[in-house]
């Protein structure tokens, strides 16, 4: 890793079924070493953006990389170089920042 995009979203979307949209024609890139901000009301689909990019759920369309992996077609790749922490997530409150990162 190194210079260059480290995410990529082209036209990412996610139809659930029954029609609702959970994300609808998403893009955007990030440089390794920046920070981005997804920011949106409830419902603007952040949460799904980031289900998909981090291979939790499959999209319904559009196009993703992340490290210059497809999250769809590799996906084990893509497992391998990214952590998530969920908001919800329970941890014991003996834990350091450290810990409770590594766990996750």
């Amino acid at each position: 890793m190194g210079s260059g995009d480290a995410v990529i979203a082209e036209g990412l979307a996610k139809q659930y079924p029954g029609g609702v949209w959970g994300a609808k024609s998403v893009s955007f890139s990030s440089n390794y070493g920046e920070l981005i901000v997804i920011l949106g009301p409830n419902g603007a689909g952040k949460t799904t953006t980031i289900n998909m990019l981090t291979t939790l759920i499959k999209p319904s369309g559009g196009r993703g990389l992340v490290g210059g992996y497809d999250i769809v077609s590799e996906r084990d790749k893509v497992r391998r170089i990214v952590a998530l922490m969920p908001q919800d997530a329970s941890m014991s409150s003996d834990w350091t920042p450290y810990e409770a990162v590594k766990w996750y």
